[in-house]
């Protein structure tokens, strides 16, 4: 949220600075002193990027550590979280595994969708933690997918 949020704002700012007179960006924001503004005003897009990598490279999340992203979704809501429920105690150590929790859009086309995020120390300990994924069957229903280093998790 916070790239996406850095992204716009800059977007923006370019497509308002082009014109022959300079343009102003005003953002409304119930959170004036947060540091992803304060950082992007002062110190642009690259100090923005700097300051995100760190809070990432410090909480262990991508780009430091591979990722994966599975899917699961069904139209009994109970079969898709059941399902990637059983995965997840398939998914043991070395893997991160977090979830099942619902996707940020939980209904689509009437079927309900939940997702785990795996994380690994390397691209090798996440290729074969994930082979579980080949035997695991899912119930009468559910589709599931997998995304390897995902662009976003909706």
């Amino acid at each position: 949220a916070p790239e996406r949020t850095a992204q716009l704002i800059i977007q923006v700012a370019g497509r308002a600075g082009r014109a022959e007179d300079p343009g102003e960006v005003w953002i409304q924001t119930y959170q004036p002193d947060s540091a992803l503004l304060r950082s992007l005003m002062e110190h642009g897009y690259s100090g923005f990027a700097d300051r995100e990598l760190a809070v990432r490279q410090n909480s262990g999340l991508p780009p430091y550590r591979p990722m994966a992203l599975v899917r699961a979704e069904a139209a009994n809501p109970d079969a898709a979280n059941d399902y990637l429920a059983q995965l997840r105690t398939r998914l043991g150590a070395p893997l991160e595994v977090l979830g099942p929790a619902p996707a940020p859009v939980v209904r689509v086309a009437n079927r309900f969708r939940f997702q785990l995020l795996v994380l690994a120390d390397d691209r090798t300990k996440l290729r074969r933690g994930l082979r579980v994924l080949r035997a695991a069957e899912p119930a009468a229903g559910v589709r599931w997918s997998l995304d390897i280093d995902p662009y976003d998790t909706f």
